[in-house]
């Protein structure tokens, strides 16, 4: 399986913090794509060797693997904003995150108001707002779910 990593945009406007981040600052891995302003994703790994993998975070796909276990230590990673270190997982692992109704709810990339009350609902099992609400309100409001929602 193709290996992706994710880090945090704060890491890469920094100083490097480590060899890592500074890899993939200097382009040294394919060039990333940002899909919710605050991360960026690339579809390659730095070269890890022993002394710097306490700087990485793994996420192994196994047979026993949820989507919901997936999404959920992807999004702690997420969430915890580390500057000093990657994520690192299979690219499927990144596909299930990024078609997941939760991503689009952190992303925010709506067009209307009903699509993201649909995939709120998806998740939440409820729905508090209304199609006439505010689209950038219901983002911030969806955004800020999310986040109570995943692990810290």
């Amino acid at each position: 399986m193709n290996k992706w990593c994710i880090v945090s945009n704060e890491a890469l406007s920094a100083e490097a913090s480590n060899e890592l981040i500074q890899v993939l600052k200097d382009g040294g891995c394919d060039i990333g794509v940002c899909h919710d302003g605050a991360n960026r994703v690339f579809t390659s790994v730095p070269a890890i060797t022993p002394e710097l993998e306490p700087l990485v975070v793994s996420v192994e796909l196994t047979e026993d693997s949820t989507e919901q276990a997936l999404i959920m230590q992807v999004g702690a990673f997420l969430k915890a904003n580390h500057t000093d270190k990657i994520l690192v997982a299979d690219s499927s692992v990144f596909t299930t995150l990024f078609n997941h109704p939760i991503h689009r709810l952190w992303c925010g990339n709506y067009e209307t108001s009903a699509q993201l009350i649909a995939d709120y609902t998806e998740i939440f099992g409820a729905n508090q707002f209304s199609q006439t609400d505010n689209l950038e309100s219901l983002k911030q409001l969806a955004r800020a779910a999310v986040f109570s929602f995943i692990p810290s």
